[in-house]
């Protein structure tokens, strides 16, 4: 088994970064490219469950994203949590989302890896873990948006698929390069459940 060698974590980034915040074109970089790692894992019919700063592995001279940390991974498409919750660490609470935890009364899948994917791009613009007291007031709105939907307790109400995520992620990304004001926008516009699931109550 060769590996390359991975010298840093975004955890790691963001212990060197002054104020543990990440510049936003920077954040939405990392946010397209963790986007798309999920959704070619959730192609293979795959739950990551574990996403956090330390499992997001970085090579620094060429900036290569590489998602560890699949120890908790599964392979089904909908599982019903144990109301036991069994994590690797304490750490990995702050990055979990409700229906992991065992205390809702529904099934996981695919969607709680975009709660967590919510969590982390919330701690790289903020500098802290998720936190209601917690903001920054130069972030753009509808970046904001995007990630409290992300974070939004239901899963039906999170993005469905890595399809919908990464269009609204460009959408704020070239208002950003083009140096032009990030304007409201629909969110979701390009979504659409990304597997077949059951509603559940």
């Amino acid at each position: 088994l060769v590996c390359d060698l991975l010298d840093s974590s975004l955890a790691t980034l963001l212990d060197h970064t002054p104020g543990r915040r990440l510049p936003v074109a920077q954040v939405l970089d990392i946010a397209h490219r963790l986007a798309q790692l999920l959704g070619d894992i959730h192609a293979q019919d795959i739950v990551h469950k574990s996403l956090a700063p330390h499992h997001v592995l970085i090579e620094r001279q060429s900036g290569a994203l590489i998602l560890a940390g699949f120890g908790m991974a599964s392979e089904l498409s909908q599982e019903r949590q144990a109301s036991q919750l069994a994590i690797e660490s304490p750490d990995m609470l702050a990055y979990i989302s409700p229906e992991q935890t065992g205390r809702m009364n529904r099934s996981l899948d695919y969607r709680s890896d975009y709660y967590s994917l919510g969590c982390v791009l919330y701690e790289l613009l903020t500098g802290q873990p998720p936190s209601p007291a917690t903001l920054v007031p130069t972030l753009p709105d509808p970046l904001c948006a995007v990630i409290l939907k992300l974070l939004a307790k239901s899963p039906e109400d999170r993005y469905q698929s890595s399809v919908g995520l990464l269009h609204d992620l460009d959408l704020c990304t070239t208002a950003l390069d083009h140096h032009r004001p990030l304007l409201p926008f629909t969110l979701g516009e390009q979504d659409q459940l990304q597997k077949f699931l059951v509603p559940q109550a």
